[in-house]
């Protein structure tokens, strides 16, 4: 995975992935803390706004598409218990 902010862009293996701009933070955040475990509150708060119910489910569901999105091999990994991380 290459994320390219000056364009504003993510690539796998040199081909760009079309991501929402929730995806597109999300891969920043995994990037920027790589090999790191992040929570899925230090997501929700570092990715999506201050008005998003802290109860939904929109960390694991955003989780889900963006990883049907970067293909196989898996890329981002759940940590049972912990968060999620790429490796």
């Amino acid at each position: 995975i290459e994320v390219r902010r000056e364009q504003g862009i993510v690539l796998k293996s040199g081909q760009e992935l079309n991501l929402t701009k929730t995806e597109y933070r999300l891969v920043c955040e995994f990037a920027d803390h790589a090999n790191m475990v992040l929570s899925r509150d230090q997501l929700l708060e570092r990715v999506w706004d201050e008005q998003t119910d802290p109860m939904s489910n929109v960390v694991r569901v955003t989780v889900m598409t963006l990883r049907r999105r970067l293909g196989t091999p898996p890329v981002v990994e759940t940590v049972v218990g912990a968060g999620y991380r790429i490796p």
